[in-house]
């Protein structure tokens, strides 16, 4: 039965009431034979009449609709439909309201004493003093308050007012107070940004770098910004520099003097070979005189002999 519903229900939003009438048809019939009549609710009711009254075929819809106002009689769908359809439903059901109308003028008129109201009055204070203690600044509960209870409460509500006028004075300058720090912080915040971005591109300018110490070290910066962490690690940089210029430094001389003494071994070496060569030549021509000295002495000899 649900599956033929819900294909009434579709056809009944396409517009095709003949459709939907059939569809609802074959889910009653499914209903009844299943022995399933409580599951014909009113809402189903309502729907069917509604696809019968389409074709004009009232005395059907009224059928469905009167069961549906069985089940339950002050449903307004049901009365409405039930009024259109039928005059003398209309009837009845005018004549209800009028009756129900007039019950309740009766009451008012004898309800409503001097007496009632006081006593109707004293619970109703009761009850919103009750709802004052759970929420003391209820305005509509203070405005109750104020005009039924003048004596207890309305000077107590114009002194909290008075306070509250003072406070709100002074809050409203501290309040401008913080709206200007927080235009003046948000505009910091975005130099801190800018000038980031500008370390990040040239992370060794020194103007750079000693404008981002001063925003660091401003008041404004955020702790767990990036900006306030670059003066740690502008310190350990300068103390790595320091070790890396004070080792490029030992290191040069260590080079110099090494140049040095290369240039000084090559000199000597150049000495050494000079000397020797200055010795062999005097040796040379040492030997050659002992030996153009004993040649000559020779010839002499033989030209006396």
């Amino acid at each position: 039965p649900l599956t033929w519903i819900t294909l009434a229900s579709e056809y009944s939003i396409k517009s095709e009431p003949t459709l939907a009438v059939n569809m609802y048809d074959e889910a009653i019939k499914l209903m009844q034979k299943g022995g399933r009549k409580k599951v014909m609710e009113s809402s189903l009711l309502l729907d069917v009449a509604s696809e019968y009254a389409k074709f004009q075929e009232y005395s059907t819809a009224i059928a469905y609709a009167q069961g549906a106002w069985m089940e339950n009689r002050y449903n307004p769908r049901t009365r409405t439909l039930l009024s259109q359809w039928d005059n003398d439903f209309k009837w009845y059901f005018e004549a209800q309201e009028r009756g129900a109308r007039r019950v309740q003028r009766k009451w008012k008129t004898r309800a409503w004493s001097r007496e009632y109201i006081e006593r109707y009055r004293k619970i109703c204070v009761s009850r919103w003093e009750e709802k004052l203690k759970k929420r003391h600044y209820d305005m509509r509960t203070r405005e109750k308050l104020a005009y039924f209870a003048k004596r207890k409460w309305r000077g107590l509500f114009l002194f909290e007012d008075a306070q509250a006028t003072k406070i709100q004075k002074f809050y409203r300058a501290v309040q401008m107070k913080w709206l200007w720090l927080s235009a003046r912080r948000s505009h910091h915040l975005q130099q801190l940004a800018a000038l980031y971005k500008k370390w990040r591109r040239h992370p060794y300018d020194l103007e750079l770098r000693k404008e981002c110490l001063e925003k660091a070290m401003h008041k404004m910066t955020p702790k767990s910004h990036n900006m306030a962490k670059l003066p740690p690690k502008f310190e350990m940089q300068e103390r790595a520099a320091l070790l890396l210029q004070r080792t490029a430094r030992i290191w040069h001389a260590k080079a110099i003097i090494r140049d040095l003494m290369e240039k000084r071994r090559i000199a000597l070496e150049k000495l050494r070979q000079k000397m020797a060569w200055k010795i062999q030549m005097e040796a040379r021509r040492y030997n050659a005189r002992q030996e153009l000295k004993r040649r000559w002495m020779d010839y002499t000899e033989r030209w006396e002999a």
